[in-house]
């Protein structure tokens, strides 16, 4: 008896090539750099702010907030590249809008979903381009994964197509988590200066204290 199987196996060198697909655009790696090398020469011109006065120390304040702002919305808007293929995205797509099972909380989940992210994805593959996705997303989608009921009878097509979406969705938190890691140092190092901006002051006031205790004594 002759078995018809439309297995379709995902090789060892299909995976060597999509472990050498880029995850982030050029432009955002470089202006992710840009804004965390600013915040450190910002940090090292004015490592002296404390000595300012408080109009000053305000003004400076303020412009380290900026770019601490600048670094925290340029991460959390970053179009990552999400490399999967047009039989991984129609199993993603059809799970999430049809079979996945919802409760009160991941509803909205799956309709931002929905409503955002599929929509720019239909758009970035009419156009042929690579599918765009925020941290976020890939977050969700694999909550919705994780608990709504997914699964698979065999290792067939549809376990690999899900092996490969949970393998790009892993590639691109790992990049993030990256930039993540190198913000929240950016911004201790900036906590750390702002501490720093009132130490002359409380050092004049201790040493007065101690002066007046002197002369008491």
């Amino acid at each position: 008896m002759k078995i018809d199987s439309k297995v379709e196996e995902v090789t060892q060198e299909d995976l060597n090539e999509r472990n050498e697909e880029e995850v982030i655009l050029k432009e955002d790696a470089e202006k992710s750099d840009e804004i965390l090398n600013k915040i450190e020469t910002f940090l090292k011109e004015n490592k002296e702010a404390g000595k300012k006065d408080d109009e000053n120390k305000t003004k400076l304040y303020g412009e380290a907030q900026g770019l601490w702002k600048e670094l925290s919305d340029h991460i959390n808007n970053i179009g990552f590249l999400f490399h999967i293929n047009d039989e991984e995205y129609r199993l993603m797509k059809k799970y999430i809008t049809n079979k996945c099972e919802y409760d009160h909380e991941s509803v909205f989940m799956g309709v931002l979903l929905k409503e955002d992210f599929f929509q720019r994805a239909e758009a970035y593959r009419k156009n042929d381009e690579p599918i765009k996705i925020t941290c976020n997303e890939t977050v969700l989608i694999h909550h919705l994964f994780e608990n709504g009921g997914f699964k698979v009878k065999g290792l067939h097509a549809e376990a690999y197509a899900y092996r490969n979406i949970m393998t790009a969705i892993g590639k691109v938190n790992k990049y993030y988590n990256e930039l993540d890691i190198a913000s929240k140092r950016a911004g201790e190092d900036i906590n750390n200066w702002v501490q720093g901006l009132d130490a002359p002051e409380q050092a004049n006031q201790e040493q007065q204290s101690d002066e007046n205790s002197a002369q008491k004594a």
